[in-house]
């Protein structure tokens, strides 16, 4: 659950929801002009962005499981992130 609020919380910060009906409507009244497309793919960034953020927010980085093995440990993070 940690996942999901932090990713509604960051969505609701960048006003993700409204932007997206906004372009909704544009795209539904046949009035998509490349404005729209541009932000359209602004709000893609943002969404990814938003995404991985909340990731990072709520998973452990690190792991006590290869504690003794520095080399495991930057092997475990490199496939992380």
């Amino acid at each position: 659950m940690k996942y999901r609020e932090a990713l509604h919380e960051q969505l609701q910060y960048h006003a993700v929801f409204d932007k997206s009906k906004a372009l909704l409507e544009a795209a539904s009244k046949k009035q998509w002009t490349e404005s729209h497309t541009a932000d359209y793919e602004k709000l893609d960034i943002v969404i990814t962005q938003a995404m991985l953020h909340a990731e990072s927010a709520c998973c452990r980085k690190y792991t006590k499981q290869f504690e003794w093995s520095p080399t495991l440990i930057q092997a475990v993070e490199t496939v992380w992130f």
